[in-house]
C-alpha cells in the first residue's frame, strides 16, 4: 500500500459520512407535506459535489506528503461533511417543514460554502500549483458568488435561482473535471 492509498482512507471515509448524511435526509427531506424543492435540490448538489470531489481526489497522487497537506487535503471533505450536518439535522424525522429549516440554516450553510470556496482556491494553489487563470478556478469563483448570495438575503426568489446556478457550477465543474486527476497535469 503506497502513503496515498492509506491517506485516502481518511478522506474517503469522511466524504462517505457526510453521504451518509445527506441519503439519511433525503428521504425525510422528500417527504411531501414538509418537502421544500430548494432543500432537495442541495442534498442532490451536495451529494454530486462529494462525488466530483472523491473522482478529482486522484490529483493529488503524487504530492510530497506531510502532515500539513495531508490536513490541507482533509479540510475539503470535513467542509462537505459540515455542510451536511448544516443541511441535515441529527434527527431529520422531527423536522416539521424543510423550508424552516432550510432558512434557519442559511446562513451557516452559505458561509461553509464561502469557507469551501476559499479552501479550494488555496488548496489547488499551494497544492497542486493550478495557476490563476487557469478554466478551473471560475468554480470557486461561482461557489462565493453564491455562497455570498445565500448568505446575505433570505428572499425565497433569489435561493430559487441559486440551485439552479450551482448546478451549472457543477455541470461545469464535471466538464473540466472529467478525467480523473485532471488537476495534477495542470
Amino acid at each position: 500500500m503506497t502513503l496515498f492509498e492509506y491517506l485516502a482512507i481518511a478522506y474517503a471515509l469522511l466524504l462517505s459520512l457526510a453521504a451518509v448524511r445527506l441519503l439519511n435526509g433525503l428521504s425525510h427531506a422528500m417527504s411531501p407535506p414538509r418537502r421544500y424543492w430548494v432543500h432537495v435540490s442541495w442534498l442532490w448538489l451536495m451529494l454530486f459535489s462529494a462525488l466530483l470531489l472523491f473522482w478529482q481526489h486522484w490529483s493529488t497522487h503524487a504530492l510530497e506528503w506531510t502532515f500539513l497537506t495531508f490536513v490541507m487535503n482533509l479540510a475539503g471533505p470535513g467542509v462537505i461533511y459540515f455542510l451536511a450536518c448544516t443541511i441535515v439535522p441529527d434527527e431529520p424525522r422531527r423536522v416539521e417543514s424543510w423550508r424552516d429549516h432550510y432558512f434557519a440554516a442559511r446562513r451557516q450553510f452559505f458561509g461553509g460554502l464561502c469557507a469551501w470556496a476559499v479552501l479550494m482556491l488555496t488548496n489547488t494553489t499551494l497544492l497542486l500549483g493550478v495557476p490563476l487563470l487557469h478554466p478551473s478556478r471560475a468554480i470557486p469563483a461561482g461557489l462565493m458568488i453564491v455562497g455570498l448570495s445565500g448568505f446575505s438575503t433570505d428572499r425565497p426568489v433569489v435561493h430559487a435561482v441559486i440551485p439552479i446556478a450551482v448546478l451549472t457550477i457543477a455541470l461545469f465543474a464535471a466538464a473540466i473535471l472529467l478525467q480523473p486527476g485532471s488537476l495534477a497535469s495542470v
